[in-house]
């Protein structure tokens, strides 16, 4: 199912033994524009820490009732490692994550999620037990050149930075990322939905993250290779019918 992204912040993660919080932003991967991690504001429960929680950990999500499932425990995620929200998130902070809950990292190999094309293909095999044998070491050990001193920090960002961005055409400004489009299964953004009122009354239109040259993060702007004639041309984007459209 495809949605509006922004509908997901404020849904209630469902751990198997309760609740964990709420989701209180996205941090999405801006070379493959694929969601990495759910930061999720724990409230009370853990003294108002946040924590980072994969999709691959994500079982379904009810958009109707705003509460997203995770195959976890309340334990678990108290004992997970502590990773800053506040600061970009280095690689060597995803390893020790990902070694701590048993998932196979996703950036070995060429796919959206690196040996497959869904965030579940990462998870933990089942024992005989049936028990996902979590907080073991990946099986696979980290080639020398590939060590996480040496790998540069991955290309994480929040969704809630880049909603506001200014978007630049070949031949002028558009508008602004007023939200994105979200497949709830590859947990990919497959498209940004930009406003262009200041320039076309009244009208939001869908543009796909493979028009997107560039993305500048200190003048917070959006660089696509197409033109405003192109964009204008565009039909206006109608959320009603997100689920059938393939931007």
């Amino acid at each position: 199912m495809r949605k509006n992204a922004k509908a997901i912040r404020g849904s209630s993660i469902h751990a198997s033994d309760g609740e964990l919080g709420r989701v209180d932003d996205l941090l999405f991967d801006d070379e493959k524009w694929v969601v990495r991690y759910l930061v999720v504001d724990t409230g009370s429960w853990l003294t108002g820490r946040k924590v980072l929680i994969s999709p691959i950990a994500v079982r379904r999500i009810d958009w109707e009732h705003g509460t997203v499932v995770v195959d976890l425990t309340r334990r678990e995620v108290e004992q997970s490692p502590d990773v800053s929200t506040d600061r970009p998130v280095s690689r060597q902070q995803e390893l020790r994550l990902f070694e701590y809950y048993g998932y196979q990292p996703y950036w070995w190999g060429y796919g959206t999620w690196g040996v497959g094309m869904y965030p579940g293909a990462l998870a933990p095999v089942l024992g005989a037990s049936g028990l996902a044998a979590r907080n073991e070491p990946c099986a696979e050990p980290v080639a020398a050149d590939e060590t996480p001193e040496k790998k540069p920090d991955p290309h994480l960002r929040s969704m809630r930075e880049v909603i506001g961005y200014h978007l630049r055409a070949r031949d002028g400004d558009l508008g602004h990322v007023e939200d994105f489009v979200l497949d709830d299964t590859t947990f990919e953004l497959v498209a940004l939905i930009v406003d262009t009122r200041n320039f076309w009354p009244s009208k939001s239109v869908l543009i796909s993250p493979k028009q997107v040259t560039h993305v500048s993060w200190p003048e917070r702007r959006v660089g696509v290779s197409l033109t405003r004639a192109r964009v204008r041309g565009e039909p206006p984007f109608d959320a009603s019918l997100l689920e059938r459209r393939q931007p």
